[in-house]
């Protein structure tokens, strides 16, 4: 029990710094996601600092498309962010399952764009824009989440603003382009941003 609050089910993914579990706060009886730093990166002050820094981002951030933050738990020796635990397939099994229909990639496009908008306009980068990290809902509504960063003058010459990033910010350029009303380049750049597979620069 993390924290004396968060009963941790089963594992829903895992990355470079930490896992994320479906859990149950079981104080207000609702289901989160519990994304757990990891326990070597939790002693390093560093990690500790991004990984409070991503929670006060995510805390800015209020869209129906990004996943909401509940809290922070700082339980020693554990470190984990309390998140939304948002139902439904994630876009990566979508995708699997065989080629979305145009009008459907759009709508899941727009949705990801409008996001990505609301957080570039706070100065805000998905670090990780990638299927995996879309959740389709059962009523066609997307949430991103994981990963979100500071974006400040000097990200341009880190080594960590990488492909992602400007994955991530030809999205919002969709969102952008859509709003005033160019219909067709929304339709192929949308379709180029959700149909492909992105790679880094050679």
């Amino acid at each position: 029990l993390l924290g004396g609050r968060y009963q941790l089910g089963e594992v829903l993914g895992h990355g470079g710094m930490a896992e994320v579990y479906a859990g149950t706060d079981i104080r207000l009886g609702r289901p989160v996601a519990v994304k757990v730093l990891r326990a070597d990166l939790a002693r390093d002050n560093t990690f500790l600092m991004r990984f409070e820094r991503e929670a006060q981002l995510l805390a800015a951030l209020n869209h129906p498309n990004i996943a909401s933050i509940y809290g922070l738990e700082l339980s020693s020796p554990t470190r984990a962010l309390v998140m939304e635990l948002v139902e439904g397939e994630d876009l990566a099994r979508r995708i699997a399952r065989g080629a979305l229909p145009v009008p459907e990639a759009l709508t899941i496009a727009r949705q990801i764009a409008d996001a990505l908008e609301h957080a570039h306009e706070r100065r805000v980068i998905h670090r990780d824009l990638k299927p995996g990290n879309v959740k389709i809902r059962p009523d066609g509504s997307v949430t991103t989440w994981n990963s979100f960063r500071n974006l400040t003058r000097s990200s341009a010459g880190r080594p960590d603003v990488d492909h992602r990033s400007r994955i991530d910010s030809r999205s919002s350029t969709v969102a952008r382009r859509h709003s005033r009303g160019t219909g067709s380049m929304v339709e192929r750049v949308s379709r180029d941003a959700v149909l492909s597979t992105p790679r880094p620069d050679r």
